[in-house]
């Protein structure tokens, strides 16, 4: 406990917000409860001029495109299924939607091509997009694991555990351990 000097508070002197006499810098009060709510009360005023601030302009601008053309060319060459569950969620208009997950992240540099999407239903995709779950190797087709090493994105070595920037997003390949693959 940090302990408070009682002080004489000059009558006609301006005080600030911390509860603080402007002429000496000295605390108001000696009570620590009555201290500690001044400056609370400060702390919130601070928050409220922080919030009420506008927006810088680069801020108002929305970061959504339209991918429509690139999610339906990449449920056409991918099929319209979930990669995780194998459901097949397009036929029933009231089941879970497919969705097209970008690979390698928008947020991260991934650009919108077919290389880099994977059909997932809105379940696995908002579990992916949350890190709960990982990306399974098997889930891939040959062109998107030869696209994410060119992009140098991700890899696998001889172990089979991933590395390069993305590595976090998959999972290890299934190795078998008698040597062969």
């Amino acid at each position: 406990m940090v302990a408070v000097r009682e002080t004489l508070h000059p009558a006609g002197c301006l005080s600030s917000a911390e509860g603080e006499c402007m002429e000496r810098r000295k605390p108001l009060t000696a009570d620590p409860v009555k201290a500690r709510e001044w400056r609370q009360r400060g702390a919130a005023n601070y928050q409220r001029r922080q919030r009420e601030k506008p927006l810088k302009a680069a801020s108002r601008k929305s970061p959504r495109r339209n991918d429509a053309p690139w999610r339906e060319e990449c449920l056409a060459r991918r099929g319209e299924y979930c990669r995780a569950c194998k459901g097949n969620y397009g036929v029933l208009a009231s089941a879970t939607r497919i969705e097209v997950d970008h690979i390698m992240p928008r947020s991260q540099g991934g650009p919108s091509v077919v290389e880099n999407g994977l059909p997932l239903c809105s379940a696995h995709h908002q579990a992916k997009t949350e890190s709960r779950m990982k990306i399974d190797p098997a889930w891939l087709d040959q062109d998107q694991i030869a696209w994410l090493a060119e992009v140098a994105w991700v890899a696998w070595g001889d172990d089979g555990q991933p590395h390069g920037r993305g590595w976090r997003h998959f999972a290890p390949l299934a190795v078998d351990p008698s040597g062969g693959a």
